[in-house]
């Protein structure tokens, strides 16, 4: 059993909580004057910000944020833990972003929803936000996208509790590597059609569910 499971797109707790607090009046304008901060340059720790309004809810998140997506440190070349080291800082991209996606929400009066994602297949990090120029859009919807994650930081496809089912179907081609990824009862993930097509239930790491 094992293999190295792709993780093409998921949302987890971290960007469902950015979800809900986008129709949440009084939370998002709050987060959203944090983010600005006070005089529209100077600003707080983006992590500091996540912690005081309940988006990062415990000491191992911020702890894992810190390490791994905005260590202070990056440019040292003995830190082994830092995450996409040649495209760091990307604390500025991360917080600009968000900062965008809640100046939108509340243009449209915090009714609109933001619905966010993760896709890490990319070769830069970046965020983008769209929103439907109708009269009435229905949603904003935020994509955030970074390469993978390092297959050395991965945990085992194996380990109990590994994987935590997203409401997201994911078709693509079968991959040859596909064969090695199996879940915990050790049946093979990605079964491919009679064309090779597979179609495969988003898992997100359950070790990666406060993502940043």
């Amino acid at each position: 059993m094992g293999g190295w499971v792709k993780d093409i797109i998921r949302k987890g707790d971290f960007l469902g909580e950015l979800d809900e607090m986008s129709t949440d009046r009084r939370r998002g304008e709050a987060f959203l004057a944090a983010l600005k901060g006070e005089d529209g340059r100077t600003y707080q720790d983006y992590v500091d910000i996540l912690e005081q309004h309940r988006v990062v809810k415990t000491a191992s998140h911020a702890r894992h944020l810190r390490q791994h997506w905005f260590p202070q440190n990056w440019q040292d070349p003995n830190n082994t833990d830092v995450w996409w080291r040649e495209y760091q800082p990307i604390e500025p991209i991360i917080h600009r972003g968000y900062l965008q996606a809640f100046e939108k929400a509340k243009e449209f009066h915090w009714r609109v929803p933001i619905d966010a994602y993760w896709m890490a297949i990319g070769i830069k990090v970046l965020i983008s936000v769209a929103w439907n120029p109708e009269r009435h859009p229905r949603q904003i919807t935020l994509i955030r996208i970074t390469p993978p994650v390092p297959k050395e930081q991965a945990t085992p496809a194996e380990t109990p509790g590994y994987f935590i089912e997203e409401p997201i179907e994911i078709i693509r081609r079968w991959e040859e590597d596909d064969a090695e990824v199996k879940d915990e009862n050790g049946n093979v993930i990605a079964v491919p059609d009679e064309n090779g097509i597979v179609v495969v239930r988003a898992r997100l790491r359950a070790a990666y569910n406060n993502n940043a």
